[in-house]
């Protein structure tokens, strides 16, 4: 995935990455600091493991666009690979994702 598509993703609980970044951000919390922990990580960071996301069809044609993509897991890495991306340190980040027929039951009444 690169920051195009991570910039898309709908957070499990409705929030963009980005949104959920900001307000973590803004937090003293153990989250906010191992995002920026993945930041500053002089390796790979935020780039370390996979993202896992799901979709699902909105035809039978598999070529036809999808529903918003939501991230279930890696929600600290995404947040902190759009960092990087501004900062010109990251380009990509593995993920997977898994395509579904039916509507995803989690999602909240407005997101499916």
């Amino acid at each position: 995935m690169n920051a195009v598509d991570i910039g898309n993703l709908v957070l499990a609980d409705g929030r963009s990455v980005e949104s959920w970044q900001a307000g973590t951000a803004q937090d003293d919390s153990e989250s906010a600091a191992h995002i920026q922990r993945l930041i500053h990580d002089p390796g790979e960071g935020a780039s370390k493991g996979y993202l896992l996301c799901a979709a699902t069809l909105v035809s039978d044609n598999p070529s036809q666009q999808l529903s918003d993509i939501v991230l279930y897991d890696g929600w600290h890495r995404a947040a902190a690979f759009m960092e990087r991306v501004r900062l010109a340190r990251a380009k990509s980040i593995p993920g997977y994702l898994v395509i579904t027929r039916t509507a995803d039951r989690f999602l909240p009444m407005g997101l499916r």
